[in-house]
């Protein structure tokens, strides 16, 4: 089985896979299972694989555009005046 998850990926972990934890390591347990940061695979998810998610950087970017596109319509408005 092949997982496309690395070391520095982000994955979703806590009780409602809510919290963002960056992996540190990826392994094996004693019964040859594969853990991510010493726990379980099966309890966390794997953000990069989740159709809504975007990263942080993504993010920023698209409120600057917002911002800009805000400061364009008060000027257009103080123009218009």
């Amino acid at each position: 089985m092949e997982l496309d998850l690395k070391v520095g990926d982000d994955i979703l972990t806590g009780k409602y896979k809510n919290k963002k934890e960056k992996v540190k390591d990826i392994g094996t347990d004693d019964n040859g299972q594969p853990t991510v940061n010493g726990r379980k695979l099966l309890t966390c998810r794997i953000a990069k694989l989740m159709p809504n998610y975007k990263e942080e950087k993504d993010k920023e970017k698209e409120k600057e555009k917002d911002n800009d596109k805000e400061k364009k319509k008060e000027m257009l408005f103080k123009i218009m005046r």
